[in-house]
């Protein structure tokens, strides 16, 4: 892989920095960008005999689906909250996409990053770094 899931974030933080509606919505975008790809690369760890090449909708509906986690080491109760964080940032980067006619404050795009970086730590915390202490032993 040429890029890494966490430089959209890193890029996000960056955006933020930057004066502008424009930056704004590049942040909420790339924000969400970060946490999809970690999700999805994650899940494929957490998932191995499943092909997860879920798209955006798709995988946030695996996630918030009971029925598809009956083989994860993962409680699905967390894989379900992921499910909805995902979601939410996925509202948040449509609207900074596409209602162009909304506007974007400072606020909501602090929001989204931030957002995207505790989910971030949420899916580490919670998934990947259980799924290797699970491993272990």
């Amino acid at each position: 892989m040429s890029v890494e899931s966490e430089k959209f974030i890193e890029s996000a933080f960056e955006y933020l920095k930057m004066d502008g509606e424009i930056h704004r919505r590049n942040a909420m975008s790339r924000a969400y960008f970060g946490f999809y790809h970690s999700v999805q690369e994650s899940l494929v760890e957490i998932f191995p005999e499943e092909n997860l090449e879920l798209k955006h909708q798709g995988l946030i509906d695996f996630l918030k689906n009971k029925e598809n986690h009956t083989q994860s080491t993962i409680d699905s109760k967390v894989l379900v909250k992921l499910g909805i964080k995902l979601a939410e940032a996925k509202v948040k980067r449509h609207d900074a996409d596409y209602k162009l006619n909304n506007g974007i404050s400072p606020q909501d795009s602090e929001y989204s990053v931030k957002h995207a970086k505790q989910s971030l730590e949420f899916l580490w915390n919670e998934c990947v770094h259980k799924r290797a202490s699970n491993l272990e032993g």
